[in-house]
């Protein structure tokens, strides 16, 4: 039985410190409001009218499953006073923010095997990648919720229930992320230099996806490594203070990549329909001009698509 006294002692010294985490949570839940709001308009555009396909699907995952995450924090850390509607609520949030990943992390993933054709050998690295990060995930998260240990009614009444929650055994789940990311972004890399070096020539689209990738990584392995820092490094009170960041920036920069390249594609078809812009109709689940046929997953390669372009 917890020494409730004593940790309300600890606790009130770190209140100072945990107001930092309800702060980061309810900040983050109105800068999701705001960049919906902001795009919803593209979002009515751009994505409404095509037929729905699993990629679409992942889509709309990605873009509002944030909302969940954002409202269930919000909620633990400033209402939630029972120690039985914190274990339960918390684990709800952890498996939500894990699903959000993984559609945010498929999209970055079938964008990659996309511009390769779905060659072979990067197939094959993306599923050895995909593969070993989610055996690690898995493992990882069997872990940890095993080794959650709540507080009493009477600590989480004064402190929330942030408080007795420590994620430093989670860490490996988002350098998992970083690894994933990493890997998928040199492949995207290698893909632009073998275009320049006297491949297929990118168009504007492309360009546009190696320039918002590039973007996109950079800002997500900056606060990555900010995130790892407070979990390893920082008192358990903030060990969560970038997490839900985290997770809102990373759905939001997704959807706005996604955005930016189909505002691309359309600009490119109407001008000429070029492969560029066949890929990007795939890759974001979307019709594409010249094709008839279901499609239900909507992924296709570049190849598969230059044979329908030129057959339009």
């Amino acid at each position: 039985m917890s020494n409730t006294p004593e940790l309300l002692r600890d606790a009130i010294s770190d209140l100072y410190m945990l107001k930092l985490t309800k702060d980061a949570a309810l900040v983050s839940l109105t800068y999701l409001i705001m960049d919906v709001a902001s795009t919803f308009d593209d979002e009515v555009a751009l994505m409404w009218p095509s037929d729905l396909t699993f990629m679409k699907i992942i889509f709309f995952i990605n873009r509002y499953s944030p909302f969940v995450d954002s409202s269930l924090s919000t909620y633990l850390v400033l209402v939630a006073r029972h120690t039985e509607v914190c274990r339960g609520l918390w684990i709800t949030l952890v498996s939500f923010f894990m699903l959000g990943l993984f559609a945010s992390e498929t999209i970055i993933i079938v964008r990659t095997l996309a511009i390769w054709n779905f060659d072979k050998v990067v197939l094959a690295i993306t599923t050895l990648v995909t593969g070993g990060a989610l055996v690690v995930v898995l493992t990882t998260m069997s872990q940890y919720m095993r080794s959650i240990r709540y507080p009493d009614d009477g600590l989480i009444a004064v402190t929330g229930c942030s408080i007795g929650i420590s994620d430093k055994e989670g860490w490996t789940l988002f350098v998992v992320v970083v690894i994933m990311e990493t890997t998928l972004i040199a492949l995207t890399i290698l893909r632009h230099l073998q275009m320049r070096a006297g491949g297929p020539k990118a168009g504007p689209v492309m360009k546009t996806m190696y320039r918002d990738g590039l973007f996109f990584y950079a800002i997500m392995l900056g606060i990555s490594i900010g995130n790892l820092v407070c979990m390893i490094a920082a008192p358990v009170a903030v060990s969560a203070l970038v997490q839900l960041p985290l997770r809102v920036i990373h759905s939001t920069l997704c959807s706005r990549v996604l955005f930016n390249l189909r505002k691309a594609a359309l600009r490119s078809s109407s001008l000429s329909l070029t492969l560029d812009t066949g890929v990007m109709f795939n890759i974001m689940g979307l019709d594409s001009p010249c094709h008839a046929g279901p499609d239900p997953l909507g992924l296709r390669s570049f190849d598969e698509l230059n044979h329908e372009i030129d057959s339009c």
